[in-house]
């Protein structure tokens, strides 16, 4: 069937097929002049299995990959994230980097400025933090070399963090410090001078500011979520005398605020994961791939003109989530990629 379409009209395939990105306006040129009962999926067939549109056309519609939820976190510390902002203006103090950490259930940010992003850096940060407020139970950063090398992979071990690393090119697994980063760096702007090279004078205003305030999400301070106490603003009245409560006076208080807070927090966080859900998930095909199945893999980062946006065929050889796949190539590549990034391979017939 395709040599009878090449023989019947070659001029329609060439100026029509490459051209559309659509295989209805092929159809629909080519039913003009002939006609058989499957035209219509032959010339579908045969225009998806073309390896150059595969290669080159744009996607008309959105990823695939519906939203897969994470279960909110029964404990405070149970799951953190962590990442680099930068490079960024260099700074009187010598700084280029902002390491930030969140509280994945009560949204609380610890960050600091740091010179480089270093491995060291980062194991650190890691460090001091877990002297202040012991050691996360489990903690996910990309696939940065600074959080995937032996040394960090060394730290988190023997402080007793399960390290989990997101899928490459896809920062959506990362979401609340991928929000967090695009806010703070909005808000550092406003401060820093015209220079540039103070702005992490400023870093601890603005994230204490994010942290003192209600957060949209979990509808509480983030402060308060995760100190078990409402922040004190320099603008609240001063006390002229103080009361000291009894020890077991505020265990019992601490005990009803950590029942109370969190089942509400808890509630916040999974009404705002459904709503996130039905507006991500709308109109989203959800590509369905089995092992051994061939694909096409979006190219990351810039298209030059006349560059391809696709690459491959790859061949799926593990799957480790629902949407996460390895997979290889003709020349032994292998790459873990999300199902955002894929696109079917049609085989021509």
């Amino acid at each position: 069937m395709n040599e009878t379409i090449q023989h019947l009209n070659v001029n329609v395939l060439v100026s029509y097929g490459h051209w559309t990105f659509w295989e209805e306006k092929t159809w629909k040129r080519l039913n003009d002049r002939c006609s058989w009962p499957t035209i219509r999926q032959g010339v579908i067939h045969y225009i998806q299995s073309c390896t150059a549109c595969a290669h080159y056309n744009i996607r008309r519609e959105k990823p695939p990959g519906q939203i897969q939820l994470i279960e909110p976190p029964g404990e405070v510390f149970d799951l953190v994230q962590k990442d680099f902002t930068g490079p960024l203006p260099q700074s009187i103090n010598g700084n280029l980097y902002v390491i930030a950490l969140p509280v994945y259930l009560s949204k609380y940010v610890i960050s600091k400025a740091v010179p480089n992003d270093s491995t060291q850096t980062a194991a650190e940060f890691l460090i001091d933090m877990t002297l202040e407020f012991d050691p996360p139970r489990q903690l996910q950063t990309d696939r940065g070399s600074h959080f995937t090398s032996a040394i960090f992979e060394a730290v988190a071990n023997r402080l007793g963090c399960v390290h989990t690393v997101s899928t490459p090119y896809h920062p959506k697994s990362q979401a609340v410090i991928e929000r967090f980063n695009a806010k703070f760096k909005q808000q550092l702007s406003k401060y820093t001078n015209e220079h540039y090279d103070d702005w992490d004078v400023y870093i601890n205003t603005i994230v204490s500011s994010y942290n003192s305030s209600i957060h949209q999400i979990i509808q509480f301070p983030t402060f308060q979520n995760f100190h078990k106490r409402k922040p004190t603003s320099i603008f609240d009245p001063i006390k002229k005398q103080g009361t000291i409560p009894r020890a077991n006076d505020y265990w019992n208080h601490f005990l009803r605020f950590e029942k109370v807070y969190m089942d509400q927090v808890n509630k916040n966080i999974r009404q705002q994961q459904q709503y996130s859900k039905r507006r991500y998930d709308r109109n989203r095909p959800n590509i369905q791939c089995m092992i051994g199945q061939k694909l096409f893999i979006i190219k990351p980062g810039m298209y030059p003109a006349f560059k391809e946006l696709y690459e491959g065929p790859y061949t799926i050889i593990k799957q480790l989530g629902s949407q996460t796949f390895d997979v290889i190539d003709v020349h032994d590549n292998m790459k873990r990629v999300h199902s955002s990034q894929m696109k079917y391979f049609h085989e021509r017939e």
